[in-house]
């Protein structure tokens, strides 16, 4: 039977030998005589009471080795050993067992080539756990042989559907089973003692009777279990969960409840022997925690009437060389390093997950060999975000286990606030959870993921490189107020700018005053939202300064996205100054098309802003659209055009001063004066262009690092770019002002000039040379004019 005695027994009675015997020749067997009963338990069980008399037939008919085929049907010649005669003996119920009820190699032969196996259907044979019913016919079929290797049902030829669910079941069952126990109002659990159970379990799901305590010993109860369930106090040596689940299976107990007297948290952790479990196989044996069975076995619940609901669950083994069936997967969870596990179904559902890829790919709990298993059979392919600058990158069953170097969430091991929430791929995880999934599915350290989600452990109190290397207060406050004050300058930069054109209504009817006003009205905006910086981030994602919420947020974000047609605008200052300086267009004809420069950038600004809305998010030094690429191509877009119609007017201005110097050479200085207009309203046009670049570049050469995954935790990138973008409106003030100074300059001189003339008795005119130039550009030489038409000049 290869059954075994257990310590606390042997330790009982080590001086009694216990042997086994085989179940093969009828000549050897004998009744067994029930011994009377003890009066004590405890330890004087004797198993030969258990067993009930054979009425085996001693006269059975004798055969030889000469004639094997004398035996009636579904019997076998079994040779005496060392004799050619013996008797027909019963076939097992499969020819595969002949080996364990023959007495001799000949009989194991004769058993074998005789024997066939039994025919069955669901009223039985049952063996579960050596052979199951294949259903062959449908509704019948015969007992065959269950695998020595788990998991090998799924991979028997030609077998039946229902063939392999009764493999799948006898066979290939993990079994395990916890219990609820209802009494009165209350509720307690239980969970199955190991060994106790097996798939009989889920033919009596529920069991009532009263509880009666028994105590360590079952002293206390003797007499009274019969038709009830029993209630056992945890107890080491000779009463160990055997003794107490055979003697109130003897007593006629309906199920037995040992709780555990040591640990409070914990289940007592018993097992059954399969000795004890082939007496009593309708005898659910459970165990309890400490607290409940004290309770129980001291309140007025003892003798109250019971109802015991089991759970039986059965899982089919599998392995890598016995996958699971179709539309399940192995979980690899069990055995040495994983070798092996339980099947389970791809419909199954994890909390909050809606499709296979997030079940698959975002569950704790599984193996790495599992969740590849899982995504390979069960359809899953690539988890995904949306496509953000702080989203994590793509992830695959291929993106686990790879490598030695495996990501550490929280490396240092100090999470400070394990139940704190992060967004991660859609779904809102603990910090435990991300540490767990990090910990079991071996992320490669050099990964996008790993960068991503290490700069966000600040959230959980890791130790860590914190949110863009700002790793120390100092660091995180500059980050704040830096960019800050940059946001400031630019405000009064800007507003500088629009006061000082809009004071002056000739001022205010130009071209270039009015593209300025636009320019400086948007970056006003911007710069605005800008000087919040953290201000308005969502409290929850602990960023230095941050007190808003998701609105707040989304305002910041469009008003900075809105900014950003100051940028725009920018190339159509850009194509002002094309048409001035190349084309020589006078006020009149930019009348005809200036409607143009202002609605187009506009037109661009407002859509970005408000197409953006969906996402505006987290930037860390402040809201913005956190979308992949797309919302810096615009920026892009204008960075080149500008680029290129500069370029095109530095061309022109370098072959006019090649032409004019030539002129000078011969000693016409006729057009010296047009040249010098041209090239100083050419380098007006060229510091607007460096204030953009000073601006722009930088920033946008962030964004796209980000992008690419890149750049989580470069401090002195993120402060340079955070601190350059907001000054825009300060540059441009610098520019501006600048040339509104030199012509204050030359006003001054040419009013001195004036009056020193008079003193001297003549009054000299002021040339129109002496006039200080417009940025605007005068008509150039080569279209036959010197002379600044009126409209350009600036009577300051």
């Amino acid at each position: 039977a290869a059954g075994y005695i257990t310590e606390s027994t042997y330790e009982l009675y080590p001086d009694l030998p216990v042997l086994e015997m085989k179940k093969t020749s009828r000549l050897h067997r004998r009744a067994a005589v029930a011994a009377p009963r003890p009066s004590s338990l405890v330890a004087a069980y004797d198993p030969a009471a258990e067993v009930a008399q054979d009425d085996y037939d001693d006269t059975s008919e004798e055969c030889s080795r000469s004639n094997p085929s004398s035996c009636s049907e579904e019997y076998y010649c079994s040779l005496n050993p060392g004799d050619a005669t013996g008797f027909c003996d019963i076939c097992p119920i499969h020819p595969d067992e002949c080996t364990y009820w023959s007495n001799s190699n000949t009989s194991d032969k004769l058993c074998s080539s005789e024997c066939s196996p039994e025919t069955c259907n669901e009223d039985g044979p049952f063996a579960d756990g050596y052979f199951f019913c294949n259903y062959d016919d449908g509704e019948s079929g015969v007992m065959q042989a269950c695998e020595a290797t788990p998991g090998a049902c799924s991979s028997l030829p030609g077998i039946s559907k229902r063939g392999l669910e009764e493999c799948l079941n006898d066979c290939d069952c993990s079994s395990e089973s916890d219990a609820d126990i209802f009494i009165d109002e209350d509720v307690y659990y239980a969970q199955a003692v190991e060994g106790s159970y097996g798939p009989d379990w889920n033919r009596w799901p529920t069991i009532w009777g009263p509880l009666v305590y028994c105590g360590e010993d079952m002293a206390e109860c003797i007499g009274q279990v019969d038709g009830a369930i029993c209630l056992f106090e945890r107890s080491e040596g000779e009463y160990s969960y055997d003794a107490k689940a055979k003697a109130c299976g003897r007593e006629g107990g309906e199920a037995a409840i040992i709780y555990n007297n040591e640990r409070d948290e914990d289940f007592a952790a018993g097992y059954i022997t399969e000795s004890a479990y082939e007496l009593y196989p309708d005898l659910p044996v459970l165990e309890m925690k400490k607290a409940d069975g004290e309770y129980l076995a001291r309140s007025e619940k003892i003798t109250s009437d019971a109802e015991i609901s089991i759970h039986y669950t059965c899982f089919t083994m599998c392995s890598a060389e016995n996958p699971c069936p179709d539309g399940s997967f192995c979980t690899f969870s069990r055995g040495e390093r994983g070798r092996w596990g339980v099947c389970e179904s791809c419909d199954f559902e994890v909390e909050g997950f809606t499709s296979q890829n997030e079940q698959c790919l975002f569950s704790t709990g599984l193996t790495v060999e599992g969740l590849q298993d899982c995504a390979s059979r069960c359809g899953a392919t690539t988890l995904t975000d949306e496509r953000c600058k702080f989203c994590p990158a793509p992830l695959s069953a291929e993106s686990f286990g790879r490598g030695e170097n495996s990501c550490s969430f929280c490396p240092y091991d100090d999470m400070q606030y394990e139940d704190r929430v992060m967004n991660l791929f859609g779904f809102d995880k603990t910090c435990a959870e991300v540490q767990t999934i990090f910990d079991d599915y071996e992320i490669d350290a050099d990964s996008q993921n790993c960068r991503l989600l290490t700069m966000q452990n600040y959230k959980c109190g890791c130790t860590g490189p914190g949110y863009v290397g700002a790793n120390t207060e100092t660091k995180r406050e500059v980050l704040v107020w830096l960019p800050r004050v940059s946001a400031i300058l630019s405000l009064i930069g800007s507003t500088l700018i629009i006061f000082h054109v809009m004071k002056d209504p000739k001022r205010r009817k130009k071209t270039f005053s009015q593209l300025m006003v636009a320019l400086s009205a948007f970056d006003l905006f911007g710069s605005f939202a800008y000087a919040f910086t953290s201000l308005p981030l969502p409290y929850e994602d602990y960023i230095n300064g941050s007190r808003g919420n998701a609105a707040s947020c989304t305002a910041q974000g469009f008003f900075i996205q809105l900014g950003t047609t100051s940028a725009y605008i920018n190339c159509s200052l850009s194509i002002y100054y094309l048409l001035v300086i190349k084309y020589s267009w006078s006020e009149r004809q930019m009348d005809k098309v200036k409607r143009w420069l202002f609605i187009l950038p506009i037109i661009v600004g407002l859509g970005f802003a408000f197409g953006g809305i969906p996402f505006y998010e987290n930037m860390i030094l402040w809201c913005n659209n956190g979308a992949d690429y797309w919302p810096d191509i615009p920026v892009a877009v204008a960075i080149g055009i500008a680029t290129i119609v500069m370029a095109t007017v530095c061309w022109h201005v370098y072959q006019e001063e090649k032409a004019s110097a030539k002129w000078r050479k011969q000693g016409d200085a006729s057009n010296s004066r047009g040249d010098s207009l041209s090239s100083k309203v050419f380098w007006q046009s060229f510091f607007y262009l460096m204030a953009f670049y000073l601006t722009w570049p930088v920033y946008l050469a962030l964004q796209y690092t980000w992008s690419s995954g890149k750049a989580f935790t470069s401090y002195g990138f993120v402060l340079a770019a955070g601190t350059m973008v907001p000054l825009q409106g300060f540059y441009n003030a610098l520019v501006y002002f600048r040339a509104r100074s030199g012509s204050a300059k030359q006003i001054a001189s040419t009013a001195v000039s004036s009056m020193m003339s008079r003193a001297k008795g003549a009054v000299p005119s002021i040339s129109k040379s002496s006039q200080p130039e417009q940025t605007a550009v005068p008509v150039s030489s080569t279209r036959g004019s010197t002379e600044c038409p009126e409209e350009y000049i600036d009577k300051e």
